[in-house]
């Protein structure tokens, strides 16, 4: 059930909350009205906005771009104490650039679904925000549906709010901003607006209005071109600037003028056309709007309202607007095509510069008292204000008589005939140009149709002057006593009891002089309307002479009494049977032509049919076409992706071709490394003998499994005593020096895998290691002599370079590094035995050759894993996987000495064994 209006407003007055400005994160289109009221988002109208706000921004702060929501009281209030405001602080705020920025979550809006879409595709991230009139969740909801429907053509802004922003930004001179408003406008509606841009003070009229919003909202841009062929551009600017000087003065409170934004369209709406100075119903109204808050709902002090009621009921006339401007254009249409006409070739710019030009002010100033009866005006005019007086005289002749003077008529009234056209009458034509040469106006058109008034004078006493002489007794009564005018009769073009009305009114002395109108009716709206853009001029009574009868029309009268010369039947015979014939002729000469039309009528539907088709065939070429060229685009793209992913490919394969050509490179010397190993090997068994074997070793058990743990601390062992001779020594794993390295020169391999030698101690910092390095390998020299000693570190890797630099290399990985014979090494190296089972059988023997190919296989993972840092700790795994016993190194000592591990577990056979082979050798093959 909907509400009355008056209730509506008092409604939606209570649950308003006031203004405030919200993130758009914060805006929701989620409350169960909107969705069954509001229409579906539009992709379409979402990408137009933003492409206008592209163009003119999105102007949040103006007022009609504020959109309407609820909100809970609760979070409200919660919102406002962050800023120490109350709710009664925010209903006072009325401009939108007062909005206090708001941290709200939930906003349920009312409107601007695609306003604010737009808005969040386009503003920046630190910038999304929007005006927002909040309103309480306690609002009824036909309040609230009103609220919905009133933005229900949001799409399209109207062609008034097209206009207004091409002014204002022609204003601003910003070109950008007027080229999107121009591109909104449709059909010839651009044309037009450009032509009435063309004249400066129709332009400037306009232009006065523009800060006033709501007086733009029901313009409409189509009849522009009514205004464009009236040439009366005077009196439409008089007319625009009296709409500026009405508003100015309501928005006049005291001392202070409100802004022109607070003339909304409701407002404008609610009072144009109302007289409530001289209308209590109009009064009544004004007063009831007001209290009701539905014109200047914007302003919410009680004094400032209650100023603006006063000025509105104090206003002197009609209150005007852009939309009764555009229906008093209609009003002044018949009006201004009869005086166009009356001047003819002599019509130059504007009617009124056009008879300005022809006016020579006559010896006395007469006005029409009623159609048969002139007065003096006894007061003196200056020759300005004597053609201002016959010239708006001109425009009240013709407003009563524009129905013969032109083909218009009345308005019908409702539920009456439709007016029957009475003109153009060449009688009244007469009439007025008679009229116009007796004010002064020297018109050539007027004075060649009095000249023809001869044959006119019968027609102009039977036709016109009866009535005449009627009406004319009518008017002696001093004032009519007309009705009160609803407000649908106070605008465009009368209606036909009015206009009846308006013949009786419409003459200069009732015009501009006479007591002031008690009530709305017809004269003060034509009093109001002619002072406002015509001469305003105010006169009494005792300002005229006696009545003077017209002469003209004595004349006129006169011309009644001659009878007329009786008619010869047999010419009239004559005439009508040529007019016959001629008729007849035209009859055929249209048939004919009715005929050929009729062919070219079927041929252009032929035509158009063929066009209709091939519209169609286009059409669907055109759709297989974008259909194609959508799937091009797809295989486009795909091409790309996969060409992106080649050229990945491409580059991965260039990578792998330079590590390939990188390890080729590593190979092939590893290859030619290990091909001299062999050729070495082969030429060792070619010089075997059976009384020289190449390798004697000593036939051994096989090792004892051991236990160990890691590495352990080595401790000298106190029950030898060091001597500075050369004897020879068993190396056994571990040691209590971490700080040195050690170079063991190997003698002998006892039964339980141990070698026996002597050993050098090497510094960890290559300046001293290196002359020590130098001295052991001296040393080596001189006991195996130059060829007949190898080198191998604690893991079996054969070391074919001997210089001290890499020598000194091999011991920061392996602490220790072994010198002998082959034989001797190749026996201390288990893990080799497979290899020279061919030798020994049923004993653990080891070959060079496989000596040679495990160091190479060796030392190619020592320095791969050397340059990732984790060399030491993958060393020492492996040694406990290869020896199955940990190494140790020697104390710096030119002797050999015996060591114990510490914390080794062995079995009972390696412990006894221990001792028993420590000063003696196995059998060794001698070179």
């Amino acid at each position: 059930m909907e509400l009355p209006d008056g209730d509506l407003a008092a409604k939606k007055l209570i649950g308003y909350r006031g203004i405030a400005r919200v993130p758009l994160h914060a805006l929701k289109f989620g409350h169960r009205i909107v969705l069954d009221k509001h229409r579906d988002l539009s992709h379409k109208n979402v990408t137009r906005l933003e492409r206008i706000y592209e163009q003119v921004g999105c102007s949040r702060l103006q007022e009609e771009n504020v959109i309407d929501a609820l909100v809970e009281d609760d979070d409200l209030v919660a919102a406002l104490s962050l800023h120490g405001m109350s709710l009664d602080d925010m209903r006072s705020l009325q401009w939108p650039q007062d909005a206090p920025a708001l941290h709200l979550e939930n906003v349920q809006c009312l409107s601007g679904m695609h306003r604010i879409e737009a808005a969040r595709r386009f503003l920046n991230e630190n910038d999304k925000w929007w005006i927002v009139r909040l309103f309480s969740y306690d609002t009824p909801k036909p309040v609230l549906v009103r609220i919905i429907e009133s933005y229900s053509n949001e799409q399209k802004p109207s062609d008034g709010e097209i206009f207004r922003k091409i002014r204002l930004y022609h204003r601003e001179n910003d070109q950008e901003a007027q080229k999107g408003w121009w591109s909104r406008l449709e059909k010839s509606k651009p044309k037009d607006l450009r032509q009435l841009f063309r004249r400066p003070l129709l332009a400037a009229g306009f232009d006065a209005l523009i800060d006033m919003p709501g007086l733009w909202a029901k313009l409409q841009l189509g009849a522009l071109h009514r205004l464009l062929v009236l040439k009366c551009d005077e009196e439409m600017t008089l007319y625009l600037d009296y709409i500026a000087k009405a508003w100015k003065r309501i928005l006049r409170c005291g001392d202070t003028t409100l802004p022109f934004s607070a003339v909304d369209a409701v407002t404008v709406q609610s009072l144009e056309l109302l007289a409530p100075k001289h209308s209590n119903i109009d009064k009544s109204l004004v007063i009831d709007l007001m209290e009701r808050g539905e014109i200047f709902p914007s302003q919410r002090d009680h004094g400032i309202r209650k100023a603006l009621v006063e000025n509105i009921c104090n206003f002197p006339g009609v209150i005007p607007s852009l939309w009764s401007f555009f229906e008093t254009l209609k009003y002044l249409e018949p009006l201004c095509e009869a005086l166009r006409q009356l001047l003819g070739e002599q019509m130059k710019r504007t009617i009124r510069s056009s008879l300005t030009g022809l006016f020579f002010a006559p010896s006395k100033n007469m006005v029409q008292l009623n159609e048969t009866e002139d007065v003096e005006i006894k007061v003196g005019l200056s020759q300005q204000d004597a053609m201002m007086v016959a010239y708006t005289e001109l425009w009240a002749f013709c407003s009563r008589h524009f129905d013969g003077l032109t083909a218009s008529t009345p308005r019908k009234e409702t539920g009456g005939p439709k007016p029957h056209v009475k003109g153009p009458n060449p009688v009244a034509w007469q009439h007025l140009a008679k009229f116009a040469i007796s004010r002064g106006f020297q018109i050539t058109h007027a004075q060649a149709l009095v000249a023809k008034a001869e044959q006119y004078h019968s027609q102009l006493a039977l036709d016109y002057l009866p009535v005449r002489s009627d009406e004319s007794l009518e008017t002696r009564e001093p004032i009519l006593q007309l009705p009160h005018l609803s407000l649908d009769r106070r605008s465009g073009r009368p209606f036909e009891r009015d206009f009846t009305e308006e013949k009786k009114i419409m003459f200069f002395s009732q015009l501009y002089s006479g007591p002031p109108c008690k009530d709305l009716n017809l004269r003060l709206l034509r009093r109001d309307l002619f002072s406002c853009i015509f001469v305003s001029i105010e006169l009494q009574a005792t300002d005229f002479g006696p009545p003077i009868t017209t002469p003209v029309l004595t004349q006129d009268v006169m011309d009644v009494d001659i009878p007329p010369e009786p008619p010869n039947p047999d010419a009239q015979h004559t005439e009508l049977r040529l007019r016959y014939a001629t008729l007849q002729q035209e009859h055929q000469k249209f048939s004919t032509q009715h005929q050929t039309l009729v062919s070219k009528s079927e041929m252009q539907h032929e035509r158009i049919n063929h066009l209709e088709n091939e519209n169609a065939e286009t059409k669907g070429l055109l759709e297989r076409s974008t259909a194609e060229q959508q799937q091009l685009n797809d295989a486009y793209y795909r091409v790309m992706q996969e060409h992106e992913d080649c050229q990945k490919v491409k580059e991965q394969l260039q990578d792998l071709a330079y590590q390939w050509k990188a390890q080729l490179e590593e190979n092939i010397e590893l290859n030619s490394t290990c091909n001299n190993l062999r050729r070495e090997l082969k030429k060792a068994l070619e010089n075997r003998t059976p009384d020289n074997p190449l390798l004697e070793v000593e036939e051994v058990q096989a090792p004892v499994a051991v236990e160990a743990t890691t590495m352990s601390d080595m401790e000298y062992s106190e029950e030898e005593p060091i001597s500075d001779d050369l004897t020879l020594h068993t190396w056994i794993a571990g040691s209590d020096d971490r700080n040195k390295y050690e170079i063991f020169l190997a003698f002998a391999v006892t039964e339980e895998f141990e070698l026996q030698g002597y050993g050098f101690d090497i510094s960890q910092s290559i300046e001293e290691a290196i002359p020590q390095i130098i001295d052991s390998l001296r040393q080596a020299e001189t006991t195996f002599g130059s060829d007949q000693y190898h080198a191998i570190t604690v893991l079996g890797m054969h070391l074919i370079n001997k210089e001290p630099a890499f020598i000194f290399e091999c011991l920061e990985a392996n602490r220790t590094i072994f010198i002998g014979r082959n034989s001797v090494l190749a026996a201390f190296v288990p893990a080799l035995t497979d290899e020279a089972s061919f030798l020994q059988p049923h004993h653990s023997v080891v070959t060079t050759e496989k000596v040679a190919t495990q160091a190479l296989k060796e030392e190619s993972t020592r320095q791969g894993k050397r340059k990732r840092g984790e060399a030491t700790g993958e060393i020492t795994a492996k040694r406990r996987c290869a020896a199955g016993a940990k190494v140790a190194l020697s104390t710096p000592s030119t002797r050999a000495k015996k060591r114990k591990p510490l914390g080794i577990l062995k079995s009972k056979k390696a412990r006894s064994s221990e001792w028993a082979f420590a000063g003696t050798t196995t059998s060794t093959a001698s070179e």
